[in-house]
């Protein structure tokens, strides 16, 4: 099934829009948020977000989680909900290996390897896709997230897939889709506010 979010600039100003996502446990986990579907908005801008709820864990050679650092997924593995998998090192390459279905069936799992050098690689979770969660690889750990989540819309200067910056986070919105509905409408007002509906708004222009 996919989800999409109407965007419509009303701001009157140029920008990034972002739609990015949160642990539901994130106070329990490492889990670091990227900037995971972005879009450039000029004023009076429509522009659609769109995914589909299909998972992906990745491993990425940025090992510094700074806001703005970029994550570029080196090896990626589409993932049911269930899986689990391990990271180690064949031949000096990090690599995934022994993906099962054995685990809870709410979350997935990335076992690190002793043999993974510490401060060196990433992994995380994709959605649709693209990178939206990442953390580091620290050897001997196990890493796990609910599958459960929560979606968050900000505006500013965002690349996609980058780490975002506490600001960004701060000043995000949560968008929650009610039961049976799978498009939303998310005007931005000049105050940097923001209106959602789940149907089309009546504005004067949005092209």
């Amino acid at each position: 099934m996919k989800y999409q979010i109407i965007i419509i600039n009303q701001s009157g100003k140029f920008g990034d829009v972002c739609l990015f996502q949160r642990d539901q446990v994130m106070h329990e986990s490492s889990w670091e948020s990227l900037a995971w579907i972005t879009q450039m908005l000029t004023p009076e801008a429509k522009r659609v977000l769109s995914w589909d709820i299909s998972y992906a864990l990745y491993w990425s050679n940025l090992n510094t989680l700074t806001p703005r650092e970029k994550c570029i997924p080196s090896e990626m593995v589409l993932t049911n909900a269930g899986d689990q998998i391990k990271l180690s090192i064949q031949n000096s390459v990090p690599i995934f290996s022994d993906q099962d279905g054995k685990g809870e069936m709410s979350k997935l799992m990335i076992s690190i390897a002793e043999d993974v050098p510490n401060g060196t690689v990433s992994t995380g979770v994709a959605m649709s896709g693209k990178p939206c969660f990442i953390q580091s690889a620290t050897p001997g750990s196990m890493q796990n997230i609910i599958l459960n989540p929560t979606y968050f819309l900000a505006f500013g200067n965002i690349e996609e897939s980058t780490v975002l910056e506490e600001e960004i986070i701060a000043n995000a919105i949560p968008i929650y889709f009610p039961p049976n509905v799978f498009t939303m409408y998310a005007t931005l007002h000049p105050d940097n506010s923001w209106t959602l509906a789940i149907n089309e708004p009546n504005l004067v222009s949005a092209s």
